[in-house]
């Protein structure tokens, strides 16, 4: 079927009725960048030669019938910034090399039976949290792990935990907080709270993250606290916002192929952005 497509770059087949498994034809196209196969009917299992698509920066396969494990090949992957495999049936453990892929910025993985195993050999299902953690540090600093000024040992995480808490102003998004504004104080040490709540979150060892029912808690705390810096109403529909993404632990689906909106949009709104 895709043999003579070599240079194919961006296939997108989701909510069709498709079936059977991934063809094996498929693996001939290096050039991939963007494959999307979700709401269909694929079967089998996810093929390990995607780990061969060094090209590849979003892998959409959720809301399919698979079955299997994780390949490992996918954690080699090394411009991937989207990975999306929710619904699909999996079993096993999530392979640790995901969590040490810079570049990615959303992990789907939800309504599966997955696993994690934390340093200790021991079993963790925390792996929901960790992207949760990147979703917050996205919104509140509006820059993504796969951005130029992150290179070599520089990452988001790193250069959060070295600029905070000291220049909390230069991390967050400039829109959020300026030096001028009246309340500084008490808006900085919201938007300090958060972001530390986010490093958290996302920390590489499972037992190192919070748990989702305490940052849920955390979140709703930091906005009463910190709501009459706002406007009531969008501070209200902010809070609601981020707590109801906390309870689903995950991204929600509507983010999987764009980027989730920055809070310069949720604040300059009385209400919820349109896509929530």
């Amino acid at each position: 079927m895709f043999d003579y497509l070599p240079e194919l770059e961006f296939l997108h087949l989701s909510v069709n009725q498709i079936s059977g498994e991934i063809p094996s034809s498929l693996f001939n196209c290096k050039q991939l960048q963007s494959l999307t196969l979700s709401f269909n009917n694929f079967t089998g299992s996810i093929p390990a030669e995607l780990g061969n698509f060094t090209m590849l920066i979003n892998l959409v396969l959720g809301a399919n019938n698979f079955k299997g494990t994780i390949p490992e090949e996918i954690g080699n992957l090394p411009n991937l910034q989207i990975l999306a495999l929710q619904g699909d049936n999996l079993r096993g453990t999530i392979p640790p090399a995901i969590f040490n892929m810079s570049t990615l910025t959303i992990l789907a993985l939800a309504s599966n039976q997955l696993t994690e195993y934390g340093l200790e050999g021991n079993v963790s299902r925390r792996g929901d949290v960790y992207s949760y953690g990147i979703l917050l540090l996205e919104t509140f600093i509006r820059k993504k792990p796969c951005d130029e000024i992150f290179l070599g040992e520089l990452s988001l995480k790193t250069w959060v935990k070295v600029s905070c808490p000291h220049s909390i102003i230069n991390v967050v998004d400039n829109y959020l907080v300026r030096e001028e504004e009246e309340n500084l104080d008490i808006k900085k040490d919201c938007l300090l709270s958060i972001i530390e709540l986010a490093s958290e979150c996302s920390a590489s060892s499972p037992e190192e993250r919070s748990d989702i029912k305490d940052v849920l808690v955390h979140l709703l705390s930091v906005f009463h606290q910190c709501s009459f810096c706002f406007i009531p109403r969008t501070a209200n529909a902010t809070a609601n916002w981020l707590a109801t993404t906390a309870r689903k632990k995950m991204c929600p689906l509507n983010w999987v192929c764009s980027p989730p909106p920055s809070l310069v949009h949720i604040l300059s709104k009385d209400g919820l952005p349109a896509s929530s």
